[in-house]
């Protein structure tokens, strides 16, 4: 008894006092857009093939239907937030990760995909171990798990 009320008592125990990060109404909760690629035997992962999946992701965030009643919407609900998929690795969205090779930050924004080696083996590297602490020190030791999600492995 004495320690439930203890615990009651911490204020740190309280999460009623914490604020949500804004989120814009929808008239049904909605969710991050997850895209998943899977390809049949072959390299998804070609300057090619990621074009293709851009864009298809963005004649989907362009869809009347998508940006009025399925996309999760940003904090200001002025616009979509952009789907989870392989393509955030490449269009500048860990680029506050201030990860550098050479004097250049890997993720950059790399609309012509002329770096997906250099790129998905940086993330690749992310595997939460030693071997990448330039990734864990920017707090995402995850993001090996997060290619291996998009991509359905």
């Amino acid at each position: 008894d004495q320690t439930w009320e203890a615990a009651r008592a911490d204020p740190s125990n309280n999460l009623l006092g914490q604020k949500l990060p804004l989120q814009a109404t929808r008239r049904f909760p909605a969710l991050p857009v997850q895209l998943i690629y899977k390809s049949d035997g072959g390299n998804c992962l070609t300057a090619s093939n990621l074009r293709s999946l851009q864009q298809v992701e963005t004649e989907l965030v362009a869809l009347t239907s998508f940006a009025g009643s399925i996309c999760q919407l940003t904090a200001a609900g002025t616009s979509c937030v952009p789907p989870r998929s392989v393509l955030r690795l490449f269009d500048g969205t860990y680029q506050h990760l201030n990860v550098t090779l050479s004097g250049q930050n890997v993720f950059r924004p790399d609309p012509a995909f002329s770096r997906i080696s250099e790129i998905i083996s940086t993330a690749y590297d992310a595997s939460g171990n030693s071997q990448a602490p330039h990734l864990i020190a920017a707090g995402q030791p995850a993001l090996r798990s997060y290619l291996d999600y998009v991509l359905g492995s």
